[in-house]
């Protein structure tokens, strides 16, 4: 991949217009299961206050907030919060995950839910495990929290190398690859708008974990493991599960 924008804050210009075509195969019914999981497996009750992390556009807090549960969306992308704003009347935040401005402790949310591969996407560890650290900070003692991440194995034995498609006038190209060094899985993509000739480029590399290497990293940060899912039916988490969704608490102090 020799794509002149691989670079190690991709994050920070690609949730744009062009990641809603991309990834339009999201629907608002996949993120109604996805929230009705977390509220059943964490026990988030009504009165209690959610943090969605990496928010986007509001999926998931919009199905929150039809289930009368208050939540705040945090995210780095300003395209994308501004969408959420015409969407949703609920608290949302621009803000990188390494720090989070929020005061935490006794005031601190109830839970956080960290959906569709939101957990990762910095380079190093430290960087990730700073982000991990942010989450147990901002949930109160005993805070709840549900992180849904790619299953390692079955992702990189399922990438496809190369594929294109059509999205009404946009062609996309997508071309994928498992950095085995850096144990990440890497995307190049291409946007061609048909009607103008204008072509966009885009790459994605997202750390991939094993179980025991998400668990020591979220207890090294202060978060304690409870269960692993195998998907948002709640199935039980095996070597050929579609994703690994970690569910826990915040350690007591």
């Amino acid at each position: 991949m020799n794509d002149a924008s691989a670079s190690p804050a991709w994050f920070r210009t690609h949730f744009n217009e062009d990641y809603l075509v991309i990834y339009s195969g999201r629907s608002q019914e996949q993120a109604d299961q996805e929230v009705d999981f977390v509220i059943r497996q964490l026990g988030i009750r009504t009165e209690e206050t959610v943090l969605d992390l990496c928010c986007g556009f509001g999926r998931h807090l919009d199905a929150l907030r039809r289930r009368d549960i208050s939540a705040v969306g945090v995210d780095l992308s300003p395209s994308l919060l501004a969408i959420a704003r015409e969407r949703l009347r609920v608290p949302l935040v621009c803000a990188d995950m390494r720090m989070l401005p929020f005061t935490g402790g006794g005031a601190g949310f109830h839970a956080l839910v960290n959906f569709f591969t939101s957990f990762g996407y910095f380079e190093t560890a430290r960087d990730n495990i700073e982000a991990a650290r942010e989450m147990a900070r901002v949930l109160r003692p005993g805070g709840r929290f549900s992180i849904d991440l790619m299953n390692r194995e079955p992702a990189i034995a399922g990438l496809i190398p190369r594929s294109e498609r059509r999205k009404g006038e946009i062609h996309i190209v997508e071309e994928r690859s498992f950095n085995e060094r850096r144990s990440r899985i890497e995307k190049s993509i291409r946007v061609t708008d048909l009607r103008s000739g204008v072509e966009r480029s885009y790459f994605e590399s997202v750390r991939v974990y094993s179980p025991a290497e998400i668990r020591d990293l979220l207890e090294t940060a202060g978060l304690a493991v409870e269960r692993l899912f195998g998907s948002s039916r709640g199935e039980p988490f095996g070597p050929e599960s579609p994703r690994m969704i970690v569910t826990g608490r915040r350690r007591s102090p």
